[in-house]
């Protein structure tokens, strides 16, 4: 995993802390200050994950035009909504294919929210990833554990999370 934020580090942090906490399948992850040092320090590994600014800017462009997919994720807000289709709409305008484009709901607070976000995303020419997160508080700790969302002490919050990351790797083995 490369994490483009450098000043936030998110990703990077939370690799440090999985590999000190000696959790299976340690993930390496390290800070990159371009898609460019992405590129070569994600070289002989299957997968590259670049977790990007959170703001759409050109390096955006450039990770998803060299990226089999662009997972854009969002929550139900439309706060959150609009910007996301913004930079799929960005994306587009880069020649980057819709078919490489999805977006990936998450941290939805119920249902109903979910069902409204993802008709209103169906408004757009943008596929969906046809599973989401709803927002579970012991998700929190992930964060300070360097854990995985499917590896909280809950297991049905486990379960919860599993769907969209299997519909995510369908995606990218596709």
């Amino acid at each position: 995993m490369a994490d483009l934020d450098t000043q936030q580090a998110t990703s990077a942090e939370w690799a440090e802390l999985r590999a000190a906490a000696e959790l299976v399948q340690a993930v390496e992850a390290v800070e990159a200050k371009s898609v460019k040092e992405a590129l070569n320090l994600g070289r002989g590994y299957d997968v590259l994950i670049i977790d990007g600014r959170p703001h759409a800017n050109s390096e955006s462009i450039e990770a998803a035009e060299r990226s089999n997919l662009a997972i854009i994720p969002t929550s139900n807000s439309f706060d959150d909504l609009k910007p996301s289709v913004n930079l799929a709409h960005a994306l587009v305008d880069a020649r980057i294919p819709l078919a490489r484009i999805a977006f990936a709901l998450s941290q939805v607070s119920t249902e109903a929210e979910a069902k409204n976000a993802r008709e209103w995303l169906e408004t757009t020419d943008y596929a969906t990833l046809p599973s989401h997160l709803l927002y579970r508080p012991s998700w929190r700790r992930c964060g300070e554990e360097g854990t995985a969302l499917t590896e909280t002490r809950f297991q049905s919050v486990n379960d919860s999370a599993r769907p969209l990351f299997d519909h995510i790797t369908q995606q990218i083995n596709n």
